[in-house]
Formats: structure tokens, C-alpha cells, sequence
């Protein structure tokens, strides 16, 4: 059977298994958070600042 993309296995990827992938895809979202609320609160501040 000739494997497509659309049919790579999950369990393969980056030669991990799927729990540690999704841990690190939760935790990369997580510090995609904290930058963003980091940035956000900054931004606010200066503009804040400016009155």
C-alpha cells in the first residue's frame, strides 16, 4: 500500500511519541500566551503613559 500525506501516522512525527508531541505543542501555546499578555500589557501601559 503506497502511503500518501494524508496518511502519514501520528505516532512518527519528529520521532516522538504523540504524548510528548502534544505536550510541547500545549506547552508552545502556552508561551505563545504569555508573550502575547506580556506584549498586550506593555502596549496598554504605554498607552496609558500617554495621558
Amino acid at each position: 500500500m503506497r502511503l500518501s500525506a494524508s496518511h502519514v501516522p501520528t505516532h512518527s512525527i519528529a520521532r516522538l511519541p504523540r504524548g510528548w508531541l502534544v505536550l510541547a505543542l500545549a506547552l508552545a501555546s502556552w508561551a505563545l500566551v504569555g508573550v502575547a499578555w506580556t506584549g498586550l500589557s506593555q502596549l496598554f501601559n504605554m498607552v496609558l503613559a500617554t495621558f
